[in-house]
């Protein structure tokens, strides 16, 4: 039986006075994906952020297996006095390695997102808004991490380009059978990427829904994809309190 890598058991998180989670129980398999979607504002971002340690749940227990976690935002958080590739390779840093080793490792992470050339010289606000979500991409790829956690980070690609770091992401938890948590609001981005699928209600949140998508995301047909997509449509407007 695959282990999780990731697991939040009863968790429970407030703003304030504002409850947020209210006993999220969710697992997140190793060598899988697990798309997790909602309505707006009902506490998808901040359980991410809670998987990644940046946060600390009210109550309950957050269980990682993994060695490395690796986080995108939808912002993508560059530093704005390095360049591409030094944002890029600034996330080696704590390995100790020689410069110029970093240096190769980043200047890989950026090809294989795309991105070459006098464009990896370049600082964020030279980079168009794409652009920049795909030095995210690499940075978080390039330490080699057990836990990916991915917030809508697709979200400003075109759709070719979005399915082509789509596929990165997914190439990364099949080759080093990492798991990786997505936040997405789109069906069939779920259906494109994952196994496992989890909905949330309205804050405070509780996971209403949980399906497994048939077979590896490489070997489904487009008519799959199709209709997992519609399932999870159905499954998110069968949520109480889903947006309409």
């Amino acid at each position: 039986m695959t282990a999780p890598a990731l697991a939040f058991e009863r968790v429970h998180f407030s703003y304030g006075a504002d409850p947020i989670l209210d006993g999220i129980d969710l697992e997140v398999l190793a060598g899988h994906v697990t798309a997790l979607m909602g309505p707006s504002g009902c506490g998808k971002s901040t359980l991410l952020a809670i998987g990644a340690g940046l946060l600390e749940p009210a109550s309950g227990r957050v269980l990682r297996t993994g060695r490395r976690t690796a986080i995108v935002f939808q912002d993508p958080r560059l530093l704005p006095w390095r360049t591409a590739l030094a944002n890029v390779a600034f996330a080696l840093k704590a390995d100790r390695l020689a410069s110029a080793e970093r240096r190769d490792r980043a200047m890989a992470a950026l090809a294989s997102v795309g991105l070459r050339g006098d464009d990896v010289r370049k600082y964020p606000r030279q980079l168009s808004g794409g652009m920049r979500q795909r030095v995210a991409l690499a940075r978080a790829l390039v330490i080699e991490p057990d836990l990916l956690l991915l917030d809508e980070p697709f979200g400003a690609l075109d759709r070719p380009l979005a399915r082509q770091m789509q596929s990165l992401a997914r190439d990364h938890v099949d080759r080093r059978r990492a798991a990786a948590l997505v936040v997405t609001h789109d069906p069939r981005e779920a259906a494109d990427i994952a196994e496992h699928v989890a909905v949330l209600s309205p804050a405070p949140a509780r996971v209403t829904s949980q399906r497994a998508l048939p077979g590896h995301v490489a070997s489904r047909t487009e008519a799959e994809r199709a209709a997992a997509a519609g399932a999870l449509t159905g499954d998110a407007e069968r949520s109480p309190g889903a947006d309409p």
